[in-house]
């Protein structure tokens, strides 16, 4: 509830004390009054500083793991998991990876609605806008793209699927793929500095939160 000079004057009323009127901000500015606010903004923007600081370790955590369960679909490599599922006709841990990549997903797009800042306001923006369009190419695979940008995905309709589709869209060669592990890399690094920001304003002197630089060799 926000406190001002009425209430406080009203306050003052009910209690007998009696003299001059003053302001809130008088209040402030002067006694143990002034101490006493000095206290409470500190912990106040501690607060917001921990709040926030909260938000962004979980994005970074959710696109450094999306990133990485998009580079092992995209491995080129002879015994990546698209390959093997190719080879032996079983899906069941491909589909299990791309779950675990739609989950990884939803995680990052929906904490990325409680951060703030331009910069990831404009990732947002080209995240919901990659995963529109490619809507189409995507349900071809059995994932939908809900309303709200974030994905769901039909086992049966994945199971069905021509698999050179899957692999066209999801495989070492999609441009969905590369550009989605693209801008979670930056998503991951534009969460890592506010945490390295926001910690600042109240860590010890010296301390820092740590910084990463190319974490991610994703191959473009």
């Amino acid at each position: 509830m926000r406190i001002t000079s009425q209430m406080l004057s009203e306050n003052m009323k009910k209690a007998g004390v009696g003299g001059q009127r003053r302001t809130l901000l008088d209040y402030i500015k002067t006694g143990k009054n002034s101490n006493l606010f000095n206290i409470m903004n500190t912990k106040a923007g501690a607060a917001v500083n921990s709040a926030g600081m909260a938000r962004y370790e979980k994005l970074d955590k959710a696109a450094d793991k999306l990133v990485g369960q998009l580079e092992k679909l995209a491995s080129d490599k002879e015994d990546s998991v698209i390959n093997k599922a190719k080879e032996s006709g079983d899906r069941t841990q491909l589909y299990k990876d791309v779950e675990a990549m739609v989950e990884s997903f939803n995680d990052m797009l929906s904490t990325m609605k409680f951060t703030t800042g331009n910069l990831n306001s404009f990732y947002r923006k080209s995240v919901n806008d990659l995963v529109k369009d490619n809507e189409e190419a995507l349900a071809e695979v059995g994932i939908n793209v809900g309303s709200d940008g974030s994905l769901d995905i039909d086992k049966t309709k994945f199971n069905d699927a021509d698999f050179e589709k899957i692999k066209e869209i999801l495989g070492e060669k999609s441009p969905f793929v590369s550009k989605l592990a693209f801008v979670s890399q930056h998503i991951g690094d534009n969460a890592a500095a506010n945490i390295e920001t926001t910690s600042s304003s109240y860590l010890p002197s010296g301390v820092s939160a740590g910084s990463r630089q190319n974490r991610y060799d994703f191959k473009g």
